[in-house]
């Protein structure tokens, strides 16, 4: 499953100089911005949360985000879709499913649900520590980077990066196409496939230092 893959991916994975620079370079893009905001499309794209679902993420740097389901395949929400997260800059909020609120993020061995849903871009925005282990992996792991042969994906012209990554304990390997615009600007997204199930995480409608409400940062009162 991808939270499986996307943990393993983003704890242990110390890439080859080349396709390290290619991906770190495009993700620190999104670190130096001021404000940002993406549709994300889901179709099973984590173990955590799965079914086909929409989020809108609004976020303005050093005040916080809004990251909130807006579109179901259904017209009820399930009970595994991502919840609402709301965040101030200091806490966030989670309403819908594991509802409280929670200090951000700054434990290296965890990923929070927003981190989850929010993907890899979200990671980068919020400056996670999680991140950190693109620079510094730990030891006892594998990595397989190459070139991927597709240059479509839904539609949209990409560079697609295979990322194959292994721990040294274990046999399997989990593998990711990670694709990137054909500039090499933007992420637009992942695929990944394991036992014979396949889950997508797309970006959509991606806007650099937009005007955001901040105002709407704040949960729902009940």
């Amino acid at each position: 499953m991808i939270a499986t893959t996307l943990a393993t991916l983003i704890f242990f994975q110390p890439l080859d100089d080349a396709g390290r620079k290619v991906f770190i370079d495009t993700m620190e893009s999104y670190a130096k911005l001021d404000s940002f905001s993406v549709d994300i499309e889901h179709d099973n794209s984590s173990g955590l949360f799965s079914g086909k679902y929409i989020q809108h993420l609004d976020f303005k740097k050093d005040k916080g985000f809004k990251l909130t389901v807006t579109s179901l395949q259904g017209k009820e929400r399930p009970q595994n879709v991502a919840p609402d997260y709301y965040c101030d800059g200091s806490d966030v909020t989670t309403v819908g499913r594991f509802d409280g609120t929670r200090p951000i993020n700054k434990d290296t061995n965890t990923s929070p649900g927003y981190e989850v849903s929010g993907g890899i871009i979200m990671m980068w925005l919020m400056d996670s520590p999680g991140k950190q282990f693109f620079y510094k992996p730990p030891a006892g792991m594998e990595i397989e980077l190459m070139s991927g042969r597709r240059n479509t994906w839904k539609d949209l012209k990409v560079t697609e990066i295979l990322i194959s990554v292994k721990i040294d304990a274990k046999d399997d390997k989990s593998t990711l196409s990670a694709f990137l615009d054909a500039d090499k600007r933007k992420l637009l997204g992942y695929e990944w496939t394991r036992d014979g199930k396949t889950g997508t995480l797309l970006y959509k409608n991606q806007m650099n230092n937009p005007s955001v409400n901040v105002k709407s940062f704040k949960p729902p009162v009940k």
